[in-house]
């Protein structure tokens, strides 16, 4: 009975292989991966006709809505496109298994394979001129201007500085992060169409320090899908003062050379405090200029003295947390 048995698997072995065909499987396998292609192109291209014969019918309220529709579009054609190829790559795996264990035929198989997709022509996907008529229509939308609420999240990450008349040097700014601006007041707008420029009024606050300033935002609206800030200038901007470091900071007026003074600080507390004031040179200009420095807990600071300015005199504006 076994003996029978194998010799029916022979045969049936045997005539398995004598049916195949390994230049036909090979078409077979190539063609069904150019179809996929044909049939993504057919798809993106209809999604692209779909998204602008029906563009004016949307009534899209933003750029961004209308590229998410698009989008949404392009991607049904491409993950068809991907369930597609990858069953073409399963179908093209299973035909060559049958030929693993014969050169010859699995030659032929890749031959058949790599000729029918080197000749293959596919359909002429002029895609970028379906983006660009897309384009053009899209930025016939005038986007909404920016709310509060947006301004504050547009401003995070930009940076603030003190501006030509401040205490801090040169050198120093406001990095604004999220949910630092308790406060924003619009002074006055400015629109041309082109420049959408804001007079805005911001108390800014961290953990330890607090500022109002008053700034300059531009915004430019162009080819981008949204309002967008070009730039910012500072007005004005001044530290919240709070006074409750004030009794932390003694001050002293020494003198280290013949005609030179020197600031010195000492901080009676365990924080590190900004000092900020104005002191007058008795060198060069003889002018009040604003001046700051950052004095450690429980440490001591001198500014001035020998070979820098020599202060005259000086008055102390505030005390609080850098």
């Amino acid at each position: 009975m076994k003996k029978y048995y194998f010799i029916i698997l022979s045969i049936l072995a045997t005539a398995f292989f004598a049916c195949s065909n390994p230049e036909a499987d090979g078409k077979k396998a190539a063609t069904a991966y150019m179809d996929c292609y044909e049939e993504y192109v057919d798809q993106t291209q209809k999604a692209y006709s779909d998204f602008i014969s029906e563009f004016k019918q949307n009534h899209f309220s933003s750029r961004i809505e209308a590229r998410e529709k698009l989008e949404k579009l392009l991607l049904n054609a491409q993950q068809d496109f991907d369930v597609c190829r990858h069953t073409a790559e399963i179908e093209k795996q299973k035909l060559e298994q049958k030929y693993l264990t014969n050169y010859e035929k699995a030659a032929k198989f890749q031959y058949a394979y790599s000729a029918v997709s080197n000749s293959h022509k596919p359909s002429n996907a002029d895609f970028q001129t379906y983006q660009n008529n897309v384009d053009n229509l899209i930025q016939n939308i005038i986007p909404s201007k920016p709310d509060a609420e947006k301004i504050k999240a547009d401003l995070v990450g930009h940076k603030i500085i003190e501006g030509k008349d401040g205490y801090r040097q040169q050198g120093w700014y406001w990095k604004v992060a999220d949910n630092e601006i308790k406060e924003l007041k619009i002074n006055n707008i400015k629109d041309n169409g082109k420049d959408y420029v804001l007079d805005l009024h911001l108390f800014l606050e961290s953990e330890t320090s607090a500022y109002e300033t008053d700034i300059i935002v531009t915004y430019v609206l162009r080819q981008s899908d949204d309002w967008t800030v070009d730039f910012i200038e500072t007005k004005a901007m001044s530290i919240v003062k709070t006074g409750k470091y004030n009794n932390c900071i003694t001050s002293e007026r020494k003198q280290t050379g013949y005609t030179e003074y020197e600031l010195e600080f000492t901080n009676h507390c365990d924080v590190a405090l900004l000092v900020g004031g104005t002191a007058l040179n008795a060198w060069g200009d003889k002018q009040w200029h604003k001046f700051s420095t950052v004095v450690e807990g429980n440490s001591k600071k001198r500014i001035g003295g020998l070979f820098s300015v020599s202060v005259l005199d000086y008055n102390i504006h505030f005390i609080e947390r850098p």
